[in-house]
């Protein structure tokens, strides 16, 4: 696929068709071109908004943690991360809010949520990143039926736990609420309702 020019056009394709990418990895690859096409047209500020989601995207979500893509030691022998909680600044957090209010495909929304969360630990993006990561679900196992080979099926499962570790790290009654349709699991086969059901129990049994 070539190149967006347009960051606005990506944000666009990207409430639209996020679903279609099997991996975070995938969407931070479209924001790394966008950047670079910016950047080459001297439009930084533009291209400064593409590298923060080009950072966001690039955490790998394992286990329902977001982990750095890469981990190794620089020359000197100390840990070297990419990308790190800590590059989202002031500046990036609030471009991210923003892009949290304006997206409408939860999976976009669920990964700002969980970054969000990550950063500031407002419990408003806690709750955010639960109910975005369930909403995100009957999207990829629509992906899944449709694209098999392609293993949107993990991303069920990934989406079912991150809400679940975010929960349990919170530790906290501020956290009141979480919104479910037991209505989706229609669409679901038996194996990832049964991993959906026990863990909304486990959501309730949370508080």
């Amino acid at each position: 696929m070539e190149g967006f020019k347009e960051i606005g056009d990506l944000y666009c394709h990207l409430d639209s068709h996020a679903q279609d990418y099997a991996h975070f990895g995938s969407i931070g690859d479209l924001f790394q071109k966008c950047r670079d096409l910016l950047q080459s047209n001297g439009r930084e500020a533009e291209a400064q908004q593409a590298q923060i989601e080009l950072d966001s995207f690039n955490f790998w979500l394992d286990e329902g943690l977001l982990k750095p893509t890469f981990s190794g030691m620089t020359q000197d022998g100390k840990p070297r991360e990419y990308p790190t909680i800590e590059r989202f600044d002031q500046k990036a957090q609030n471009y991210i809010v923003a892009r949290f209010e304006a997206a409408t495909n939860p999976i976009l929304k669920a990964r700002y949520a969980h970054v969000l969360w990550l950063t500031t630990k407002d419990y408003r993006y806690a709750e955010s990143a639960i109910q975005e990561y369930f909403a995100a679900v009957p999207l990829h196992e629509a992906s899944d039926l449709a694209k098999p080979l392609d293993q949107h099926g993990l991303n069920v499962s990934e989406s079912i736990i991150a809400a679940s570790i975010i929960v349990m790290s919170t530790n906290s009654k501020q956290v009141n609420r979480v919104i479910w349709r037991p209505s989706g699991l229609r669409s679901l086969s038996t194996q990832q309702a049964v991993v959906i059901t026990t863990s909304y129990y486990v959501l309730c049994a949370s508080y």
